[in-house]
């Protein structure tokens, strides 16, 4: 999948970095301490919430459950955001 396909992808009118973006703020971390739990540089999480990059599958786990949300929502904007109790 590449990043304008992931681009398109969008749940009332956001996509994948926006989501990201929301999630992220929605946890109360900055791109430094996400970049920080997920081994990653802010950069690489400055480039997802940009649309720049598209992480990898594993990185996708890794994030919605840092952020505690569902994968389907983060990557897809399928609801609901949370599962059957958020975090």
């Amino acid at each position: 999948m590449n990043v304008s396909e992931v681009a398109s992808m969008s749940d009332a009118g956001t996509g994948f970095g926006s989501r990201l973006r929301h999630a992220r703020r929605a946890k109360g971390l900055t791109r430094n301490q996400l970049a920080r739990l997920l081994g990653v540089h802010e950069r690489t999480v400055a480039r997802w919430e940009l649309q720049q990059q598209v992480p990898h599958e594993q990185h996708l786990f890794r994030l919605a459950g840092e952020l505690g949300v569902r994968p389907v929502w983060l990557f897809d904007g399928i609801p609901p955001m949370y599962g059957s109790r958020p975090r």
